[in-house]
């Protein structure tokens, strides 16, 4: 898999603000890109904050998510689904975006899922990393979340997230994986991915360090 690095100029003064200005970065260099289509699909899409804005770039999203608690009522252009992730048929779209949801599913359901990208999407992913020296110990610790113990399962490694009851924890299992970095490139890897371009430098939430990738299973990039 070939990999890459970018560094658009984004300076925002909060975490939230930092995604939505990479989201919007990211969705401004696809729309220019005449390979990729715009049917896009946001997969455990939440209020579906993602959806709305990638409408103001030309895209024709689908919000997918398995709860509806936090859904607006006005969602404009956006089509909802209400439906598991992992039941979602995504081969009719040309755009996967999976935002704040990977690192709520168990290794296995991740294996699964990139393995449903299609091979002619591309796939926009913003995910909690395991990088040691951004992990935030004392929210960790205050939520039983032993960060130091790196698990290796097949060729990944990473450290086990106890899911808990609120409407963005994971719907059915009780933990989660998060990948250390190398271990995040394999699954794309052998998911099928054959470019990853990481979006900025790591940057730190509530509990350590996240990334965005952007990828693609066949093709090139000619615009980011």
């Amino acid at each position: 898999m070939k990999e890459r690095s970018v560094f658009p100029n984004i300076n925002a003064p909060s975490e939230g603000r930092h995604r939505t200005e990479t989201f919007r970065w990211i969705m401004e260099s696809l729309k220019r890109d005449p390979t990729i289509g715009k049917k896009l699909a946001d997969l455990g899409a939440g209020p579906c904050l993602f959806a709305q804005i990638a409408c103001e770039y030309g895209f024709e999203p689908t919000a997918v998510d398995g709860r509806i608690a936090r859904v607006p009522e006005n969602l404009g252009s956006v089509t909802f689904i209400q439906s598991n992730v992992m039941d979602f048929n995504q081969s009719t779209f040309d755009v996967s975006v999976i935002l704040g949801l990977l690192y709520h599913l168990t290794l296995e359901d991740q294996i699964k899922l990139m393995g449903k990208v299609p091979k002619t999407a591309v796939l926009v992913l913003d995910t909690q990393v395991h990088h040691s020296s951004l992990v935030q110990h004392d929210a960790s610790a205050a939520r039983g979340f032993d960060t130091g113990n790196v698990v290796k399962k097949k060729n990944y490694e990473g450290v086990i997230f106890p899911e808990g009851d609120n409407p963005m924890a994971s719907i059915e299992n009780p933990t989660s994986w998060w990948h250390t970095p190398n271990s995040l490139r394999t699954l794309l890897r052998e998911a099928g991915f054959v470019e990853a371009i990481t979006v900025g430098e790591p940057y730190v939430s509530k509990y350590g360090g996240r990334e965005w990738i952007v990828a693609r299973k066949a093709g090139t990039f000619s615009t980011i």
